[in-house]
């Protein structure tokens, strides 16, 4: 199977969720939703095939580096030596169809009987066997595509011993000991420094290769159990003693690895997934070995930094910085190594990181203009003044974003002579950094400007013991500026400009003036993006696909160091010089159904979308006779008038598209001040008691997180319906943006926009409801927030505030289900799950069996006959990793079962379980321009799917690219098949087929679209529901980490756990509130 780890590695979690900001992931293509307001990328269709939405302005340059990937590769890709394409692998392909031959014809009963033997509360390490993939599938016309993979290929294939490492810190002999103390630990580039110097004290110990953390890979056993180090830091006079211990050696079978790829048999048959992770872990980190290899000492310049399991980003890469931002936006390579039928594959991907910016302190401040802290200080109060500290004061939050937790190489005194030091900022100093046993600094700012200077704060100075160490002109025993202090001490003249750094921690200041501190290298960063620099991110990763093959095929393999590698090849690995090819297939387009002026009328796609000309929806929700808008009342009147008529004609748009909605607002529309938060709820409380049927919400801007609170407004304290548009796209009265908006609305009040025609008896049959639900985490927030609690007498006497951890925001899980064979209406769900879990618990048996009853309701006739439960389950499990299968079906799977047993009377539904995937790393491209989507993208057709080349035979498992990339390379969506009781029961040797026809058929239905999606719309609107469920706790998840330290602006409050319970109001919760 080609790679889900993207999300976590094999059993972790996925690691981000799916908002703005960065995640850790490559392909900043935007999200894949976000509701009415869609601060993610805008709408997605409209009366003209529509658009995703503007992508923002790029205002920063890009800058080449790392091998100079700028050029024109043409349309599609060509190999290395500029020979023809190669075709796939034949050996690869007859080892494919053998096995299905041979072991694809399994009956399903044996396939399921351990399955059907789950219970409520399975063992956590209980082993199910996956479906075996029943064939491959034929429907489509034939293409042959690149993937991103190189294949490897290992020479005289030998066992490898793997170590763990352990690195612990060995005190001096004389030290006193600390029993309070953690031990001291080693992290980062220091403890890479601390491996790579106890591999040099190995004797003989062969080929060995290491990710200079944790683990050792070797081809013999070690002689050492372990061995000491000195360690000096960058402007130390002492060593530090390190002992790194090798623990007992694993045997890896590599040999059986092989065997079973050849083979597909598992001669231990052991059913547990993924097979041999160890074995290719170890490969993995051969590959990485070399390229991981930290500097010699700190003041060598860095090359490459590695993050995770397998993201590397060079020095010199390329790179672009958004204007005014403090960030660095680096394009890197992702690699791993893949099982697939008959070899080793290692996928390639490329990558963009987000990193601080390096270089002189003093330098970026002055490009920030933070260089008038003093004048600030100074006249704060003075008219003009107290709107400039109000935008320094905003720049001063995006500067400490930087600095907290940064790397820094700073320039310290000590016996009165300078030398430069490695220290971690805690970030620009600001009022309440203060010592626990010391006397309080002072802060002569102005009030409300909580951020230090030099010549602004005082702290208190204590005599020392001899007159040695006492400094002339110094009075101690009383307050000192820190630039007083930096004068007399070292003769050092502070820049009253520059703002005042804390390099210790908050509780322990330790206050440096910005001049003296440079900021390295290569640091990641993990932040919420502004809206400029997610913009910068999407247009600095959006490439042709030609262009990133290219890359991969050249500067990627020079990053990644796959030639010419010392490593591997004392290993006996080789990495072949071009990418594979593999089969695809181009699957046609459903027929799709609206309505005309004759009835229904089927619609077929033309390259992956349609227009709603001269058709209307298929059935319109509720009637809207009560509806009105909401308007930025500040505007000038001839705004005013502009935003009411183009409300008028987007009322007559929705009407031409089949919406039952009145002409006219049954109430004027409702101007309202948005900066003035609490009058604009009760303006919204107003309305309320009217009883609307709709309310059209027309912002000013894209702010996310007023949309958020709008939102919570209206789907959780006051229950009804409500969209949210932009002026400047409501007023230009375009029609393909009212037919948007119009799609959206029609769906919340429960009409059916399009349907697919009878083309899968499964669905048309009217007894399959499909489910799809997701888990999305809490990311980019500090691990804690601070919150001021009890309160304690310090050593004067004086009463100080204690520190306490907030909890950490709650995982949220979204569920949707349809309701009948259209396939239209999807309720939803959601609910906490405990922070950064994955799996599901007892919840989900209640949350089934409302899924179950929404279904009944929407299929009783009154004829006995009909059976109103669905006879067939197909669940769409959006978003979890490989490592993670088994959990599904062990953990899940059982509640799912349990309330079909507590609904059932008598014979219980059959249910198939398939993961969907977006985040993993694999990509194909187009061998020629005949099967280009456009020649923008120059990705691969809509409707592509691939299931063998880069996939295991063994496994059920497809990839597939459903809509036409209209920029960026096209990422397939990925699909494997944990339970099967239905498809290959009906279909036999079809079921591949069926199934990968079906989920693109669907794929067409997102509802608020007209053109396909990317992924299948169960997974889809389980992911909006899970952002529309962020959104309305959003005092949990949008703290403002712009917001100085000890003072967060999202500080826990006494009414945390009501945040937390917040559900969608009865009066919604049974209809597509999210969309």
């Amino acid at each position: 199977m080609a790679d889900n780890r993207g999300r976590g590695g094999r059993g972790g979690g996925r690691g981000g969720a799916r908002g703005g900001g960065y995640q850790g992931q490559d392909n900043f293509q935007g999200g894949r939703g976000g509701g009415d307001f869609v601060p993610r990328g805008g709408g997605r269709g409209g009366y003209d095939g529509g658009n995703r939405g503007n992508r923002g302005n790029f205002r920063g340059a890009p800058r080449g580096g790392f091998g100079g990937d700028g050029g024109n590769y043409g349309d599609v890709h060509r190999p290395n030596n500029g020979g023809p394409v190669p075709a796939p692998d034949t050996t690869v392909t007859e080892r494919e169809d053998a096995f299905i031959k041979s072991e694809g014809k399994a009956s399903l009963s044996q396939l399921t009987a351990q399955m059907g033997q789950l219970s409520v509360a399975p063992s956590a390490t209980s082993a199910v066997i996956l479906p075996v993939r029943p064939a491959f599938g034929t429907k489509g016309s034939p293409v042959v595509l690149w993937a991103n993979y190189f294949a490897l290929h290992l020479k005289n294939v030998q066992p490898l011993y793997k170590y763990g490492l352990t690195v612990t810190h060995v005190p001096p002999p004389n030290a006193a000991p600390q029993p309070n103390r953690d031990p001291k630990q080693a992290k980062g580039a220091k403890l890479g420094v601390i491996v790579k110097a106890a591999l040099a004290k190995l004797e003989n110990p062969g080929p060995i290769a290491t990710e200079f953390k944790a683990h050792l890979i070797s081809l013999k056993k070690l002689k050492e159990d372990s061995v000491h180090v000195q360690y000096r830091e960058r402007g130390r006079d002492d060593f530090e003693t390190w002992k790194i211990t090798f623990g007992t050696p694993v045997f890896l079978h590599v040999e059986e690895l092989m065997n079973y790829l050849t083979t597909l048999k598992d001669p231990a048959n052991d059913p547990h997934f993924p097979k041999f992770a160890s074995e290719i872990d170890a490969l993995g980190v051969i590959l990485g070995h070399q390229p991981r290899q930290p500097r010699d000492d700190e003041d060598s310049l860095q090359n490459v930094v590695s993050i995770g399991a397998g993201r590397f980003f060079g020095g010199s890469g390329d790179l672009t910085i958004p204007t005014g931002s403090l960030i660095s936006i680096l394009r890197g390579y992702y690699q791993s190594v893949r099982p697939a039928t008959g070899r080793l594959l290692l996928n390639v991907q490329v990558t963009h990181g987000v990193f601080r910016r390096h270089g002189p302190l003093k330098d970026i401040c002055r490009e920030l203009g933070l260089d008038q802290m003093n004048q600030v200080a100074r006249y704060g109060t003075r008219q003009g003044w107290n709107v400039a500290h109000v935008r320094m004061e905003r720049k001063l939050r995006d500067l400490n974003k930087i600095l907290a937790r940064a790397k820094a190489k700073v320039k310290v005194f000590y016996g009165g002579k300078p030398r430069v030091v490695t220290k971690f900022l805690a970030g620009v100093a600001i009022k309440t950094d203060a010592p626990r046993d010391q006397e309080e600094n002072i802060f002569t700012n102005p009030r409300g400007f909580p951020w230090a200077c030099p010549y602004t704060t005082y702290f208190f100075i204590k005599e020392p013991p001899t007159a040695a160490e006492r400094v002339a002109g110094i009075q101690y025993n009383k307050h000192i500026t820190v630039a007083e202090y930096y004068k007399k001490r070292y003769n050092v003249t502070a820049d009253g400009g520059l703002p005042l750094i804390n390099t210790g921690t908050l509780s322990r200041p330790v206050f440096m003036l910005a001049e003296l501190i440079e900021l390295e290298n290569l640091q990641p960063l993990k932040t919420k993006l502004t809206p400029e620099e997610q913009s910068a991110m999407i247009t600095f990763a959006c490439r042709p696909a030609v262009a990133n093959a290219h890359s991969i095929s050249t500067t990627g393999r020079g990053l990644l160091q796959l030639d010419g590698n010392d490593c591997i090849n004392a290993f006996g690995v080789t990495v072949d010089k071009d990418l594979i090819t593999v089969k695809g297939r181009e699957l046609a387009p459903p027929t799709l159904v609206y309505k005309d002026r004759r009835g229904l009328a089927p619609l077929t796609p033309a390259k992956g979308q349609w227009n709603l000309r001269n058709i209307q929806v298929v059935k319109s929700g509720s009637p809207i006779k009560k509806w009105t808008y909401v308007f930025d009342g500040t505007r000038p009147q001839p705004v005013q008038g502009a935003v009411r008529e183009s409300m008028i004609a987007f009322a007559r748009m929705m009407i031409q598209t089949g919406v039952d909605i009145a002409p006219q607002p049954f109430i004027p529309g409702v101007g309202v001040r948005y900066e003035d938060a609490p009058g604009l709820t009760t303006a919204l409380s107003e309305l309320e008691k009217k009883q609307p049927d709709l309310v059209v919400i027309v912002l000013p801007d894209r702010d996310a997180k007023r949309y958020a609170n709008i939102k919570t407004a209206c789907d959780v304290r006051l229950g009804f319906h409500n969209v949210c548009v932009i002026e400047a796209k409501l007023t230009k009265n375009e029609v393909g943006y009212f037919a948007n908006v119009a799609l959206k609305v029609n769906l919340k009040l429960g009409g059916v926009n399009h349907s697919l025609r009878s083309q899968h008896k499964l669905i048309s049959g009217g007894s399959t409801m499909v489910v799809g639900y997701d888990v999305t985490h809490p990311t980019n927030l500090g691990v804690t927030v601070n919150k001021k609690s009890a309160s304690h007498k310090d050593k004067g006497g004086k009463t100080k505030e204690k520190k306490q951890e907030r909890p950490d925001p709650p995982s949220i899980v979204g569920l949707v289900s349809s309701i009948d064979k259209d396939l239209a209406q999807w309720p939803a769900q959601s609910w906490n799950n405990p922070p950064t879990k994955e799996m599901l618990d007892g919840a989900l048996v209640d949350a089934f069996k409302l899924c179950l009853a929404r279904w009944e309701r929407g299929n009783k006739t009154g004829q006995k006959s009909l059976k109103p439960l669905p006879q067939n389950i197909v669940i769409f499990r959006d978003g979890v990793s490989e490592g993670q299968f088994q959990k599904v079906i062990n953990e899940e799977l059982p509640f799912i079962k349990q309330a079909c047993r507590e609904t059932y009377k008598g014979r219980q539904p059959r249910i198939t379980v398939i993961v969907s995937v977006k985040r993993h790393q694999t990509r194909f491209f187009p061998t020629d321009k005949d099967h280009l989507v456009n020649l923008k993208s120059k990705s691969p057709k809509e409707g592509t799917v691939v299931d063998r080349g880069v996939t295991q035979a063994r496994y059920w498992d497809f990839f597939l690219q459903a809509h036409a990339s209209l920029q960026g390379t096209a990422r397939p969506a990925h699909y494997t098949v944990l339970y099967d009781e239905i498809f290959r029961a009906d279909y036999g040797a079809n079921a591949a087929d069926e199934l990968e026809d079906l989920t693109h058929s669907m794929c067409y239905l997102y509802g608020r679209a007209t053109k396909a999606v990317s992924i299948c719309p169960p997974a889809y609107y389980a992911d909006l529901v899970c952002e529309r469920a962020r959104g309305h706790k959003n005092e949990l998840f949008d703290m403002d980490d712009h917001t100085p330290w000890g003072s967060m602006a999202g500080s826990i409050t006494s009414n945390d756990s009501a945040i937390r319970d917040r559900a969608v109001h009865p009066k919604l919760a049974h209809t597509m509130y999210y969309i």
